[in-house]
């Protein structure tokens, strides 16, 4: 459903990112543009890891490596403006644990030292600002394709930041050719159930496969979105490349999101398919009020034990779990041919099977690398 661009020069930031990576390889194999690689570095060193990150890309003689630091006043000066003609800014802070003024300064600043960059992109026809769901907070609302309003309560600083990122672009540069896709959590590379980076999503599963969770944060009906990153990565590329305007959403429906009770359910339904697991006898932990589970947290956070550790990964997060949302996505699947709605129930045997056999990262026995055909995100072994 993308067109082939065959004129310009795509900048994207963060493009050495989990998703980052992943969207230019589908721009460069998707489109005849020139590619301009942006990624966070200074040092020597950090610059050769980079390019070392990006060696697959940079094979590719369209393709241009840069690099900056978003907290630089003079962060894009050696990009020239005239040339290029998309944008994607996927570079953001996204630890949810961020401090507030790191937030503001990469994810609110920074964002906004690109805007003032766009501006003088005379040549250009769209930019793309990643986002993320949660950039909706903590309001029990439908969240539909549009502005957020009122201005919710946050759970942590990365999603407020995000929401204000938002904000600054559709408020002071309304005049620039903007589309903002928020994601919805990853919980895969694909639908094959591997992955290879890992957040809350999966720390979470870890906690419970070793029986160190007996209490969850959350409420049993709360509906857990989710999305793939070949699948955003698709998405973010079709989008850019159709110079769609407005908000899309690349995540599954309220339709097709589990409530997090069930979705627990089937969690357990297969860590009892493994014997390590069922000679544990560990039993599903019971759902807590956020008060009680805010106890829990800071009655071990001073211990500095592994589960302390781990709750305090959850902590930012899990505030999210007792808020209910209804997502809308019809704008998305009406600009695009990816399949942003799938089956739950299917991915996430695969997800528990790779985590498990994986032991979450610790073994490397079944490493994947991702390559992106013409007609999208494949995985090869």
């Amino acid at each position: 459903m993308s067109k082939k661009v065959s004129k310009g020069m795509i900048l994207i930031t963060g493009a050495d990112g989990y998703l980052g990576h992943a969207i230019a390889t589908y721009l460069l194999a998707n489109s005849n543009m020139q590619l301009c690689l942006w990624v966070k570095a200074s040092s020597v060193q950090s610059i050769a890891v980079k390019k070392q990150r990006l060696a697959s890309l940079l094979e590719d003689s369209r393709c241009k490596f840069v690099y900056g630091d978003l907290t630089d006043e003079k962060v894009f000066s050696d990009i020239n403006p005239t040339v290029i003609t998309h944008i994607i800014h996927s570079a953001a802070v996204t630890n949810f644990a961020v401090e507030k003024n790191d937030a503001y300064q990469v994810n609110v600043l920074g964002t906004r030292k690109l805007l003032k960059f766009a501006q003088r992109c005379n040549s250009l026809k769209c930019i793309s600002l990643i986002s993320t769901l949660y950039a909706a907070g903590l309001d029990t609302q439908v969240i539909d394709e549009l502005p957020i309003q009122p201005t919710p309560q946050f759970a942590n600083h990365y999603e407020w930041s995000k929401y204000n990122a938002e904000v600054l672009l559709i408020e002071e540069f309304t005049s620039l050719p903007w589309q903002i896709v928020r994601v919805a959590t990853i919980v895969a590379d694909n639908e094959l159930g591997e992955v290879n980076q890992y957040n809350v999503f999966h720390q979470t599963l870890r906690l419970l496969f070793y029986g160190l969770l007996a209490v969850m944060p959350g409420e049993e009906s709360t509906k857990v979105y989710l999305t793939t990153r070949d699948q955003s990565a698709q998405l973010c590329g079709q989008l850019l490349l159709n110079e769609s305007r407005g908000f899309f959403h690349s995540s599954i429906d309220d339709d097709h999101a589990l409530a997090l009770g069930t979705l627990i359910d089937e969690v357990y339904s297969q860590f009892n398919l493994y014997d390590e697991f069922v000679k544990k006898r560990i039993l599903k932990p019971r759902f807590a009020s956020w008060f009680a589970f805010k106890k829990l947290i800071d009655g071990t956070q001073s211990l500095g034990s592994i589960l302390g550790q781990a709750l305090t990964v959850m902590a930012p997060f899990s505030q999210q779990l007792y808020a209910n949302k209804v997502v809308k996505n019809e704008r998305t699947r009406a600009s695009s041919n990816v399949s942003v709605n799938f089956s739950v129930k299917k991915i996430l045997p695969k997800v528990c099977s790779y985590l498990i056999e994986n032991k979450w990262g610790r073994t490397t026995t079944n490493k994947h690398s991702s390559k992106v055909t013409k007609q999208g995100m494949k995985t090869h072994g």
